[in-house]
C-alpha cells in the first residue's frame, strides 16, 4: 500500500493544470486550452512508440520511469478522417497526456475498441496520466480498457460527446478518475463497467441527455465528493455491483438521483440528494446496504426501497410526497431520522419486519401507513402536526405504546397508544 501511495503522489506531481468545473446550469464557454500546436493523431502500441514523431516532447531526455516520465503536450489534434485522436496501447512505462485539445474524430466503422473515434484511447496500459486535456465532438471522450490499470484521469474537460465522456472498463482497476467535469454527453457521462478498486473523486458531470455517473458489474469502487447535477434520467445509477462506496456526494435534479440494481453491501454517506423525482430508489435483489447522514430536499419520493435487510440511519427529509417508501421491501431498518413538511413520511406496501426507531415526523399529511405489512417494530417514535398513523389489510405492528402523537390543535390531545389516538 506504501509503494502505491509513493508512486501516486510521484505521478500527481507532474500534474500542473487545473480545471474550473462548472458544477450545474447552463454550460459555461469550454476553457482555453493555451499554446497549443496542431499535430497529426498519434498511435503508440508499445514502450517503443515513446518518441519524436509520436508527439513525444521529451523524447530525448526522459525515460518513462516515474521520476521522468514520457510527456506528450501542448498538441491539437483534430481527428477528421481517423478514429482516434491519441492512442495508446500494451505500455507499462511512465507516461503523461497534458493541455491536449483532442476533437472530431469520425471516421466510423468496425474497429471498436481499439479504434472506435476516441479522443484518448488506453487499452492494457498502466502508469498513464493523462491531465487537463479538453476533449469534445468524438463517439467517446477518454476511453481506459483491458486491464488499463494504475493510471489517472485527473482535470480533464469532455463535453458534446455522442456516446461516453470518461470510460473505465473491462478489468481496468486501481485507476483515478479525478476532477473532471464532463457535459452534453448522449449517453452516459461517466461509466465504470466490469472494473474494481478505482477511485472516482470530485468530478462534475452534469446537463448530459440521459446518465451522469453509471457504474456495472464492479466491485469496491468508491465514489467520493462528486457532483450529479441536470442529467435527464440518473445522477448515479449502480447495477450488479457490490462494495460501493459513496461518500459526500450531491444528485441533483435528476429523474433519480441515486438508482440502485442488484448493488449490494454498499454504502452511501454523507450526501445530499435534492430535488429529484426520486432520491434513493433500490431494487432487484439491492439488499444489505447502508445509508447514513444524508439529507434529501425536496424529491417527489425521497427513499424508495424495494429490496431487503437495508439500513438507513441519521437521514434528514424535506418537502416531496413521500419520506420513506417500502413496498414488498422486508426486514429494512430506519433508525435516528426526522422527515418534515410531505404527504406522507412512512409507507409500507406488502413489507414485513420493518423496524422504525428513534424517528421523527412533522408537518406532514400522514406520518406513517401499512397496507397488507406485518411483523413490524415502531419504536420511540414522534408525529408532530400531522394526521397520524393508517393501517389496513391486515397489518400488524408492535411497540405501540412508544409512539406520541402531538398536535398543534389545541383540540388534541397527547396520545400514549395507536388505539387512543385513532379512537378520537
Amino acid at each position: 500500500m506504501g509503494r502505491f501511495v509513493a508512486a501516486m503522489l510521484g505521478m500527481m506531481m507532474v500534474a500542473s493544470a487545473i480545471v474550473t468545473l462548472n458544477v450545474g446550469g447552463t454550460p459555461g464557454p469550454p476553457p482555453a486550452t493555451n499554446g497549443t500546436t496542431p499535430h497529426a493523431p498519434i498511435r503508440i502500441n508499445s514502450n517503443t512508440g515513446f518518441n519524436a514523431s509520436n508527439g513525444v516532447d521529451n523524447w530525448a531526455t526522459g525515460n518513462g520511469s516515474i521520476g521522468n516520465p514520457w510527456i506528450i503536450e501542448n498538441w491539437d489534434i483534430n481527428g477528421t478522417g481517423y478514429r482516434y485522436c491519441i492512442y495508446v496501447g500494451n505500455t507499462t512505462e511512465h507516461f503523461t497526456i497534458r493541455n491536449c485539445t483532442l476533437h472530431d474524430c469520425n471516421l466510423g466503422g468496425s474497429k471498436w475498441p481499439y479504434a472506435g473515434d476516441i479522443g484518448i484511447t488506453l487499452i492494457n496500459v498502466t502508469n498513464g496520466m493523462l491531465v487537463g486535456n479538453r476533449v469534445f465532438n468524438n463517439f467517446r471522450g477518454i476511453y481506459l480498457y483491458s486491464n488499463s490499470d494504475w493510471n489517472v484521469v485527473t482535470n480533464n474537460t469532455v463535453y458534446d460527446t455522442r456516446h461516453t465522456g470518461i470510460h473505465v472498463s473491462t478489468g481496468s482497476d486501481n485507476n483515478t478518475v479525478s476532477g473532471n467535469e464532463i457535459y452534453n454527453v448522449t449517453n452516459w457521462g461517466l461509466i465504470l463497467h466490469s472494473s474494481d478498486d478505482n477511485v472516482v473523486q470530485d468530478n462534475a458531470v452534469h446537463d448530459n441527455p440521459r446518465v451522469g455517473i453509471y457504474m456495472g458489474g464492479s466491485a469496491n469502487n468508491s465514489f467520493l465528493n462528486n457532483t450529479a447535477a441536470n442529467n435527464v434520467q440518473y445522477g448515479f445509477h449502480f447495477l450488479d455491483s457490490t462494495l460501493t462506496t459513496m461518500e459526500n456526494c450531491t444528485s441533483r435534479n435528476n429523474e433519480m438521483g441515486v438508482r440502485l440494481d442488484n448493488t449490494s453491501a454498499s454504502t452511501i454517506n454523507g450526501s445530499l440528494i435534492e430535488q429529484n423525482d426520486i432520491g434513493i430508489y433500490m431494487r432487484d435483489r439491492s439488499n444489505e446496504n447502508i445509508v447514513l447522514d444524508c439529507r434529501l430536499n425536496g424529491n417527489n419520493r425521497s427513499v424508495a426501497i424495494e429490496s431487503v435487510n437495508n439500513r438507513f440511519e441519521g437521514l434528514k427529509i424535506s418537502g416531496g410526497v413521500t419520506g420513506f417508501s417500502f413496498a414488498n421491501a422486508n426486514n429494512n431498518t430506519m433508525t435516528n431520522s426526522t422527515v418534515t413538511n410531505v404527504s406522507q413520511g412512512a409507507s409500507l406496501h406488502d413489507s414485513d419486519n420493518t423496524t422504525l426507531v428513534n424517528c421523527t415526523v412533522s408537518d406532514s399529511k400522514f406520518g406513517i401507513g401499512m397496507e397488507y405489512s406485518s411483523g413490524n417494530v415502531i419504536d420511540d417514535c414522534r408525529l408532530n402536526n400531522i394526521t397520524g398513523f393508517t393501517s389496513s389489510g391486515s397489518s400488524s405492528f408492535s411497540h405501540e405504546t412508544a409512539l406520541n402523537v402531538y398536535q398543534n390543535d389545541a383540540n388534541w390531545s397527547h396520545y400514549t397508544s395507536w388505539a387512543e389516538q385513532l379512537a378520537t
